[in-house]
């Protein structure tokens, strides 16, 4: 949560009561490498925030998985 509240207070200045409201609604979760997080069609009810590692964003056209976007954690 360090790096969550971090770059959140690089953005905007949060007291300690909404910051815990913020904090209750996050916890902590890993994924293999290779996992994916939401699958194609699906409508996401998650918000993820990348602590360490590389996220692809791709669409699948039936023939080749088009790239839309990369991310790298800081």
């Amino acid at each position: 949560m360090d790096s969550l509240r971090a770059f959140l207070n690089d953005k905007i200045r949060i007291d300690q009561e909404d910051w815990q409201h913020i904090a209750d609604s996050f916890h902590y979760e890993e994924e293999a490498k290779n996992a994916i997080l939401t699958n194609q069609g699906s409508i996401e009810n998650r918000l993820y925030f990348l602590v360490e590692g590389v996220v692809h964003l791709y669409h699948d056209d039936g023939e080749k998985d088009i790239t839309i976007n990369g991310l790298l954690s800081r």
